[in-house]
């Protein structure tokens, strides 16, 4: 039987909370500066500072807490058992410090023979497909198609080359062939949406196959795919150590992969995805803390650490702000289409939902998602979130009651504050969304589930919307 990972409840002892809380460090103002990490209660790491400027936006560097243990190397597979860990140190076994949940090396999408063009040929594919033609650009995939079968000689030699590669290199090797296998579906970007079932080729399909059921990952788009897999920063090369700095450089991030050509509208809406992961990365380590700290009724850290989660939160709200009306709703369509898998067996698109970001604040603050429709959407989301990060983030779920609970009765004004603060900017940046996804969403008609129509697309998502909305402002404690 597999353990799941569970949260040990901390309960600390004051001279165990003592050493433990003084053994923390955080790296100061890492958007701006390259200081070694120091305590959670020097000048350095307290004193509010201003990062670099994104978007025209005067952002906060706020300090990453250092995180402890070592990564595990591949996110999927069978829960690790974690029953003894408190929520700190079982955060190091998903998560690092510099980037959170992202992948702390740059994505390197080089494969040996026969699969050595995959890459390349996903990038031709989408310039092709961005050309509308459903024909011709099913006639080129064949034709690929078949190049691949005489390098490959035969299809147990192609899979075997596929499944010869290390688990992370395997789930690397799946990205351009999901991209693929949704091009082929929708042949065009601009005609109507695909439904039902849907077959590559045959190398390209027996490749996503036999990789999917190695790996346990499903064969259809979403945002781990998009945002956490597929990207490129220009300074740096395939296969290199990240660090924050790396991740936040927002104007050299493009998508390693396009779904409709390279075009401006796509950029932007892929890089207002990317902010909120990379800015994002600060709540990661904070949260828990924040967490810890209500165990050990530390009172004054408690405040600090929800002050850093409002300032990640703040950074990320006005970046997207930013982006997102950028985005041309008829490019919108196109990649809601090419991206969105409905009516078949096996259903997928890119959500929100999927997003740690967006799973930790809501597990941390352990928001209700009241309305059905929006509770059906998050749980479709959710199966393409490795089973390691969920439990995790149910876990913290779990704990989370107690957040608030101590924030209230504490009755001390600094914390009540910061947790309020965290509240209302939660609130405003689901209301963003809301209203921001929901002017782009008119003319669409996929969102990985069906609809009659893009009309009742868009009243769905503004019904469901705009309960999370009251969800989330409920869970505030000042009247």
């Amino acid at each position: 039987m597999t353990e799941q990972l569970h949260l040990s409840k901390p309960r600390f002892a004051p001279t165990t909370w003592t050493r433990r809380r003084s053994s923390l460090r955080a790296i100061p103002a890492p958007l701006s500066a390259d200081l070694p990490p120091a305590g959670l209660f020097s000048s350095t790491v307290r004193v509010p500072a201003c990062g670099r400027p994104m978007y025209g936006v005067a952002t906060q560097d706020v300090p990453l807490l250092t995180i402890p243990r070592t990564r595990l190397a591949f996110d999927y597979g069978e829960p690790v058992g974690c029953t003894v860990l408190r929520p700190l140190d079982a955060l190091g076994l998903l998560a690092t410090t510099q980037t959170g949940f992202m992948p702390p090396i740059s994505p390197d999408y080089r494969f040996p023979e026969p699969l050595s063009n995959l890459t390349s040929l996903c990038e031709a594919a989408s310039t092709l497909y961005s050309q509308e033609d459903e024909r011709g650009f099913r006639k080129w995939m064949q034709a690929e198609n078949d190049t691949l079968a005489r390098r490959a000689k035969t299809l147990s030699d192609l899979i075997h080359s596929a499944l010869s590669l290390p688990l992370p290199k395997q789930e690397l090797l799946m990205v351009p062939l999901i991209y693929l296998n949704h091009m082929w579906r929708q042949g065009s970007p601009t005609g109507e949406a695909a439904s039902g079932p849907s077959t590559m080729p045959t190398c390209f399909h027996v490749l996503l196959t036999a990789l999917s059921e190695s790996t346990g990952i499903l064969p259809r788009f979403n945002q781990l795919i998009m945002t956490m897999r597929s990207w490129r920063i220009d300074s740096l090369s395939d296969g290199s150590e990240v660090s924050y700095r790396d991740l936040t450089d927002l104007s050299h991030v493009r998508p390693y992969f396009w779904l409709n050509g390279v075009n401006q509208s796509e950029l932007d809406f892929y890089r207002a995805f990317f902010t909120v992961e990379s800015l994002g990365v600060p709540i990661y380590g904070w949260s828990v803390l924040a967490l810890e700290c209500a165990s050990a009724n530390d009172v004054e850290l408690g405040a600090f650490a929800l002050r850093c989660i409002h300032d990640a939160l703040r950074n990320v709200y006005f970046c997207v702000r930013h982006l997102v009306p950028k985005v041309d709703p008829r490019e919108f369509r196109k990649i809601q289409l090419t991206g969105g898998w409905i009516n078949d067996e096996l259903n997928g698109a890119a959500s929100g939902y999927q997003l740690p970001f967006m799973l930790m604040l809501d597990a941390l603050f352990q928001v209700d998602y009241s309305h059905s429709g929006a509770a059906q959407a998050r749980a479709n989301g959710l199966r393409f979130v490795p089973a390691r990060w969920k439990n995790f983030f149910r876990s913290i779920n779990m704990h989370s009651p107690a957040l608030r609970l101590w924030v209230g009765q504490q009755k001390c004004p600094a914390l009540t504050e910061e947790y309020q603060r965290c509240i209302e900017l939660y609130t405003v940046h689901r209301t963003l969304h809301r209203h921001l996804a929901g002017q782009a969403l008119r003319g669409s008609t996929t969102t990985g589930r069906a609809f009659e129509s893009a009309e009742r697309n868009y009243r769905d998502f503004m019904s469901e919307t705009g309960a999370l909305v009251r969800d989330t402002a409920s869970l505030g404690i000042v009247d």
